[in-house]
C-alpha cells in the first residue's frame, strides 16, 4: 500500500471545533457517503463509523462496500492518529446505514439500505457486548 501524507479534517461538533487526522490514502482510494458518531468499543469516547465504497482501478472489477470504524484516540484527538478498522466488509454498506437498537437488548444493530452494486436492505448484528469484538 502506498504511503501518503496525512490531512487534518476539521468541523464543528456541538458548537466546538473538532479535528481529526486522516490519511490521504483513505481520501484518495475510497469514497464514503455517510459517517456517524458512535462509541464502538465502549470506552466512553465517540468514534466515527463510516460507509465507504472501494472503487477499483480496473473497469471490469466491482465496487465493494465497507463499514469502517475510526477509533478516537484516548488523548488529544486533534493531533493523534485515529486507527481505522473494518467493521463490516468487504461486502458491507457503501451508501447509507443506520445504527439503531431494534431488539431492545442494548447493543444496536446496523441497518443498511443502499448499495452501489445492488438494491437491498440488510441487517447486521453483533452477539458480543460491543461492536469492536465483531470487527472484521
Amino acid at each position: 500500500m502506498a504511503t501518503y501524507q496525512s490531512v487534518q479534517l476539521c468541523f464543528l461538533y456541538l458548537f466546538l471545533p473538532f479535528c481529526c487526522v486522516l490519511s490521504l490514502t483513505w481520501l484518495v482510494n475510497y469514497r464514503g457517503p455517510q459517517a456517524v458518531w458512535y462509541d464502538v468499543d465502549g470506552d466512553g469516547l465517540s468514534d466515527i463509523v463510516a460507509a465507504r465504497v472501494i472503487v477499483p482501478s480496473l473497469p471490469f472489477e466491482k465496487k465493494r462496500g465497507e463499514l469502517v470504524w475510526l477509533k478516537q484516540p484516548a488523548s488529544d484527538p486533534l493531533t493523534q492518529h485515529w486507527v481505522e478498522t473494518s467493521l463490516i466488509g468487504p461486502k458491507g454498506p457503501d451508501v447509507y446505514f443506520e445504527i439503531i437498537n431494534l431488539d431492545g437488548k442494548g447493543l444496536p444493530e446496523v441497518v443498511a439500505t443502499q448499495y452501489f452494486d445492488q438494491q437491498a436492505t440488510v441487517l447486521y448484528w453483533c452477539d458480543e457486548d460491543t461492536w469492536d469484538k465483531c470487527a472484521g
